[in-house]
């Protein structure tokens, strides 16, 4: 049992002490052993005996977020040790960290004198690395860091913020990192909007995943919400990754509109996975975000278990002959889809007669679906007449292959 605990995360040590006591005792002695492991060293017995914490062990370990834990469960905690380097936690505490701007081109934790602070806390060669930094303000960093409105890092490992609104904060890798150490500690936290930031596709998948495990809403969007608009908003893969995310914790949102911005394939499968588990969503705007092949087929692939959405826009992307023939075989099996906007893009081939005749052959099989709209897809005679003659004894059904006209 001791060696399975070893596993788990600190957060969760912290609460099964107090489940009984002989959890209490079993927690504890695995908490004191993982928190202080000193060569030639005895392991404290209790957490207020703990003055040294190992932080290379825990990042290493794969548990960065233990270090802002045990900042707020080691009263006697008085430095950090990893990588060749020296914290003092108290130094630390007292050093005033306030960036005054945002640094749009400086992809660092700190900038100019709120860096100089902290390094002021750190004995070592050279300059510490950046994971060791991000563990001593997490650890014991107060106030707010990382521009305005920043990041309120010590509320936050105390656990006393509900809600954080960090949009177009300028956040780069390195402060998303330390929102990544900080989520893990969280309980009362429930919504805390990452959008139109800087960081990358990996650590949006990163704090993707810390806030599924967690219930934190990432993109702004509350679990009520019906209807979640993100048009023109210039909404990168990263941003998707935390919609998508969201979106597996809401349980009546019917639309969602992610029309105009720049999610590409990367953006499209995350919003894919989604709705492979969301059964409430019937409508989705996916046009215009330089989606290719790659997310034709993740979509295609979600759209083959998905049992809601009936409205699908994905015009005005870079979809090809691979992609529509995906969607192509997705029709046929899906029952539910009934609108499916494929419009090209005019400054790429589209989806050709190849992928055409895919889609006519699929409307074969698929009775559901009443209006398709293909123009602007290079479309020659052939594609054009297999799709007309796949619908043409279909009362109803809309067909739009030329932008001016019904034919």
């Amino acid at each position: 049992m001791e060696a399975a605990l070893g596993l788990v995360d600190v957060a969760t040590l912290a609460e099964l002490k107090g489940v009984t006591r002989s959890w209490r005792a079993l927690a504890q002695r695995v908490l004191c052993s993982r928190q202080c492991r000193r060569d030639g060293q005895p392991v404290p017995t209790r957490l207020d005996e703990i003055t040294d914490l190992d932080v290379e062990q825990l990042i290493e370990a794969g548990r960065p977020g233990d270090a802002a834990v045990a900042g707020r469960m080691l009263p006697g905690l008085a430095r950090l040790r990893g990588y060749g380097y020296v914290v003092d936690v108290a130094a630390v505490r007292a050093a005033d960290l306030q960036c005054g701007m945002r640094n749009w081109r400086r992809p660092s934790l700190l900038h100019g004198a709120a860096k100089e602070a902290l390094h002021s806390c750190i004995a070592g060669e050279g300059e510490p690395p950046l994971r060791l930094t991000i563990a001593a303000v997490a650890c014991a960093g107060s106030g707010v860091v990382c521009g305005i409105p920043g990041i309120p890092v010590q509320q936050l490992r105390e656990d006393s913020v509900t809600e954080l609104n960090l949009s177009d904060g300028g956040l780069h890798v390195p402060a998303a990192m330390l929102v990544a150490s900080l989520l893990p500690v969280t309980s009362v936290l429930k919504n805390c909007n990452l959008l139109q930031n800087r960081f990358d596709v990996e650590l949006a998948k990163k704090l993707a995943k810390i806030g599924m495990e967690k219930g934190i809403m990432l993109s702004g969007m509350t679990r009520d919400q019906t209807e979640a608009n993100f048009s023109r908003q210039n909404l990168q893969s990263a941003d998707a990754i935390l919609i998508a995310s969201d979106l597996q914790l809401m349980a009546v949102v019917t639309a969602l509109y992610l029309g105009s911005n720049n999610i590409g394939d990367e953006g499209a499968v995350a919003i894919a996975e989604a709705l492979k588990v969301n059964a409430v969503l019937t409508f989705l705007r996916l046009d215009d975000n330089k989606i290719g092949d790659d997310g034709a087929k993740a979509i295609a692939e979600a759209l083959k278990v998905n049992a809601v959405v009936t409205k699908l826009w994905l015009s005005s992307n870079n979809i090809g002959p691979e992609g529509a023939m995906a969607i192509a075989e997705a029709l046929k099996v899906n029952a539910v889809l009934t609108s499916l906007d494929l419009a090209g893009n005019p400054f790429s081939f589209g989806i050709g007669d190849d992928g055409a005749k895919a889609i006519a052959e699929a409307l074969k099989a698929n009775a559901v679906l009443t209006k398709l709209y293909l123009w602007n897809n290079d479309l020659g005679d052939a594609g054009k007449t297999a799709v007309r003659d796949a619908v043409k004894d279909r009362s109803g059904f809309e067909l739009l292959l030329n932008p001016c006209c019904r034919k």
